[in-house]
């Protein structure tokens, strides 16, 4: 039970895709030059991926997606498996989850990454990883292999960070902010090519905001729901994006001066969480160490 434990990550609802389109390359675009849509790098060696990329986008076995689904996958059975503990809260503070006190307090610096890895049920990891691979592929192909493990990891990061800030004392798991993240990755994307998009641009805007919109209620409706680290990972995967996206021809007039913003308050996010962290809350002394809890019904 999520609530025993502290706040889960939330499910994001499958992204749906008009009946006569498979992949965000199908959408109609103004001219021969203008934006590349997302995925528009994928392999053409498409026979043995094509039944999956028919239910998420661009699916490719080669791709870090993949392999980051299939040990979070892993890591959700050996979680189930060892249980050493009375209580599931405890296997999942072993196996990493994010705990405030013990990245501050003991310098478990890991715990701002390996809560991606985690999932508290069946359906968390379910929805998590369908919402993940629906989304996620035709992103990782856009940005290239090494730019989209940054992003992802980086606003997993940022999503603990802020979690840590609002939740003092609440251990929390799963994917959501890396999620939330790419989501914000793909806001970028329309901003700078908004005006290359044509048609496409407004049902790409309204499937975001549609998105966006059930998952804010979801957020702030549920109590095991963890809103802060949403909201992170939306924040860091937007000025992330804008500093990460390729720009084809003809790119917008601010495209330099929007590259060095992102890149700024993407790096200033991380020096004002971390500090606040680090320098201003008082983990110690307000929250009891997980690691002692835990050890107390070994």
């Amino acid at each position: 039970n999520a609530e025993s434990w502290g706040r889960s990550a939330l499910r994001l609802p499958l992204v749906s895709m008009p009946p006569n389109f498979r992949t965000l390359r199908d959408l109609p675009q103004t001219n021969e030059r203008s934006a590349p849509l997302l995925g528009a790098q994928r392999s053409s060696t498409r026979s043995t991926d094509s039944c999956f990329a028919f239910f998420f986008p661009g699916f490719s076995i080669k791709t870090l997606l993949f392999w980051i689904t299939i040990v979070q996958v892993i890591m959700f059975f050996v979680s189930l498996y060892i249980k050493p503990y009375a209580y599931f809260s405890c296997s999942l503070y072993v196996l990493g989850a994010k705990d405030a006190r013990s990245i501050v307090v003991d310098h478990q610096l890991w715990r701002f990454f390996t809560p991606v890895f985690l999932h508290s049920s069946p359906t968390h990891i379910g929805l998590n990883l369908l919402s993940q691979l629906q989304i996620g592929f035709m992103l990782e192909q856009t940005l290239g292999h090494w730019r989209f493990f940054v992003l992802y990891f980086l606003t997993g990061a940022a999503g603990t960070a802020f979690s840590c800030l609002v939740f003092h004392c609440n251990i929390g798991i799963g994917a959501s902010s890396s999620l939330f993240g790419l989501l914000g990755c793909q806001m970028a994307y329309l901003r700078l090519y908004w005006n290359k998009l044509g048609p496409a641009r407004m049902m790409l805007l309204m499937t975001l905001i549609m998105l966006l919109i059930m998952n804010f209620i979801f957020s702030f409706t549920f109590d095991n729901v963890d809103y802060a680290a949403h909201i992170g990972g939306l924040f860091t995967g937007f000025t992330m994006g804008l500093a990460l996206i390729p720009v084809a021809d003809s790119p917008p007039a601010w495209l330099e001066k929007g590259r060095l913003i992102g890149s700024l308050v993407t790096v200033g996010y991380f020096i004002l969480t971390i500090c606040l962290m680090f320098l201003v809350v008082d983990y110690k002394s307000e929250c009891v160490s997980t690691s002692a809890y835990c050890a107390y019904f070994d």
